[in-house]
């Protein structure tokens, strides 16, 4: 069971083993070692194959009685009905079937989309550790080392070593982002929880009229020191959606600089929030071929 962490629901008196499930359940399913009942697959729990059940012999050569964890289609979460876990999927491969819905950007008033998923909840976040010193030094040597104070002013946590990022909303806790230290597969860096719309990354400040907008969490960090007099505003991504200008509008902002790692990049992200904040002063930051965290690296090193 080293492959899974395990999180402890006091409220709900539930244990949760967080691992990538997905992967689990592919791998039994090309061996034939399972069945399908209804809208799950019924697979053998991981646990329940592991020392606590070595000496249970009560379903040797029943595999109907021996597979009891029992797995959305989806592959997303499961539950053992022998040992009572939910086994939850963490995995930074992006789910091929995951689409996010469009956003009616004409709508008069903007409605929040906040983290509601049945496992992947906002309750959760509480239960991840305040510190961890493999994610803490990662945060000071390998981003930079004004992480030393900001990932407390700015809530982290950690999941085993992966620090877990809040996302705030007129300070208003909507979602969570877990960075991975080390990548399972080589494939993204983040695990997203499944939400409607992606939310962007805001660090918000006393008074929110001038924004810079970036791609990702830590170039957002990098704009909170380049541009002090700036509210972060991160896309995850290379693109701004219609959801996430739309909370932009909400801010009514008077000033807008967009800064992507690449100059086209900022141009397109600059010319379609005109389309829809037209009365704000946008301007782009031409790239010199590193994002805003390279260069603020660069910048520290040259002190």
């Amino acid at each position: 069971m080293e492959d899974w962490k395990r999180i402890y629901n006091k409220s709900e008196r539930k244990i949760y083993m967080v691992g990538d499930l997905e992967s689990y359940v592919d791998n039994k399913i090309k061996s034939q070692d399972y069945r399908k009942v209804r809208d799950d697959y019924v697979v053998q729990c991981p646990y329940c194959a592991g020392d606590a059940y070595k000496e249970d012999t009560s379903y040797e050569g029943h595999p109907y009685l021996k597979r009891k964890l029992y797995v959305y289609l989806n592959k997303q979460a499961g539950h053992c009905f022998r040992c009572g876990r939910v086994f939850m999927n963490l995995s930074d491969k992006l789910p091929e079937t995951y689409k996010l819905p469009e956003y009616n950007l004409n709508q008069q008033d903007f409605q929040l989309c906040k983290l509601t998923d049945e496992y992947w909840n906002l309750g959760l976040f509480r239960y991840f550790s305040e510190y961890d010193e493999r994610g803490y030094q990662y945060l000071i040597t390998k981003r930079h080392k004004y992480m030393k104070d900001l990932y407390k002013i700015l809530k982290f946590r950690f999941f085993g070593e992966n620090p877990v990022i809040p996302f705030f909303y007129k300070g208003e806790f909507i979602y969570y982002q877990i960075k991975y230290i080390k990548h399972q597969h080589g494939n993204l860096p983040y695990f997203s929880p499944p939400i409607d719309y992606k939310p962007p990354y805001i660090i918000e400040k006393s008074i929110n009229e001038k924004f810079v907008i970036c791609e990702g969490v830590f170039d957002a960090i990098a704009c909170l020191i380049l541009y002090p007099d700036r509210t972060p505003f991160a896309l995850l991504g290379s693109s701004i959606t219609d959801y996430q200008i739309a909370m932009l509008r909400s801010y009514v902002p008077q000033d807008i600089l967009v800064y992507c790692d690449e100059t086209q990049l900022s141009v397109r992200v600059a010319e379609k929030i005109m389309q829809y904040i037209n009365y704000a002063q946008i301007d782009i930051v031409y790239s010199t071929g590193m994002d805003p965290e390279e260069r603020l690296k660069s910048e520290m090193a040259e002190i």
